[in-house]
């Protein structure tokens, strides 16, 4: 096993990577650079998340797997709001409902919402289609906690910033250890770029109680202490998502405020580029227990580092 499979599979095998899955995770990146004698800073944050403390779906008085997707406690007496979540958040009403992802068979816990939700399989969904009785119940309570960026190389005028993250919902190979370790493989390769580039690994990509975008925290704690750096940055790039599939450089405004929602981002996004693959790759597998490392592809990832270091 190589050095990146071995960080790959390391990462894979923590599971989600919330809570203490995001402290291990922050060890384990943390003691892999080190180990190559690559210096890390880590930024310690507070944070906000949801913990599903319990999830029950009946059907007709049978109990259904599911999974809470949401950031309250409350009930769904009825079927009348089943929606995808694959649809963008501004686009979901703003309703009590039941989620799936029309492109990946198992639980999938795409989005998370402000009212009661659970996601669910395909296979439940049928069996909601034709059951007379729908009920669940989700209890939720948002817990205290804190994360970590892991911040690699020029800290002060970077003329690049490099943006990835290690958190995850579900075990996360895909969605992003394959970007986190292709970002690690890019510093090993070439040390002599950090000299004019900052690596920002985030735990707190994926989940918060933050509004209006829950999602993108860790990246918006960086900005919070290192604006400056940001506005001064000739080039921003995130990776994120790069285990299969063709990889590109997204420069599409719509895309990157979504994918990296940051404060005062028009200002900057001029200077941001996603690379990422397709969401045909990644959508049968998103946020799920389906997303492991035979979802990755070694190849993808060496191709992925290859294209970030093109740039730097």
């Amino acid at each position: 096993m190589n050095t990146t499979e071995k960080l790959l599979t390391g990462l894979v095998n923590i599971g989600e990577r919330q809570f203490s899955g995001e402290k291990d995770a922050t060890e384990l990146l943390k003691n892999s650079l080190q180990r190559e004698g690559v210096p890390v800073y880590v930024q310690e944050f507070p944070l906000k998340l949801p913990q599903e403390k319990s999830a029950v779906l009946l059907l007709d008085g049978k109990q259904q797997e599911c999974r809470a997707t949401s950031f309250v406690s409350g009930s769904i007496d009825n079927k009348e709001c089943i929606i995808s979540s694959a649809l963008p958040m501004a686009e979901s009403p703003d309703l009590p409902n039941i989620n799936f992802n029309p492109y990946c068979r198992a639980i999938s816990r795409g989005n998370h919402y402000w009212n009661p939700a659970v996601a669910v399989s395909h296979d439940v969904l049928q069996r909601i289609l034709t059951a007379s009785s729908v009920h669940a119940k989700i209890d939720i309570e948002c817990v205290e906690d804190t994360a970590h960026n892991l911040l690699v190389g020029n800290t002060d005028d970077p003329n690049c910033i490099v943006f990835t993250h290690y958190d995850s919902i579900g075990p996360g190979a895909f969605d992003n250890a394959s970007g986190t370790v292709a970002c690690v493989d890019a510093v090993v390769q070439r040390r002599h770029t950090l000299d004019t580039t900052l690596f920002v690994l985030s735990g707190a990509e994926e989940l918060s109680t933050k509004k209006p975008y829950y999602w993108g925290e860790g990246y918006r704690q960086f900005q919070r202490e290192y604006a400056a750096q940001m506005k001064h940055a000739q080039q921003i790039l995130v990776v994120d998502s790069v285990g299969a599939g063709p990889l590109q450089w997204i420069q599409d405004p719509r895309v990157l405020r979504r994918a990296f929602p940051i404060n005062d981002a028009e200002a900057l996004l001029p200077k941001i580029q996603l690379l990422c693959t397709d969401l045909l790759s990644l959508m049968p597998v998103y946020h799920s227990e389906l997303d492991t490392v035979n979802c990755v592809e070694l190849r993808k990832i060496a191709e992925a580092s290859e294209k970030l270091l093109l740039l730097l």
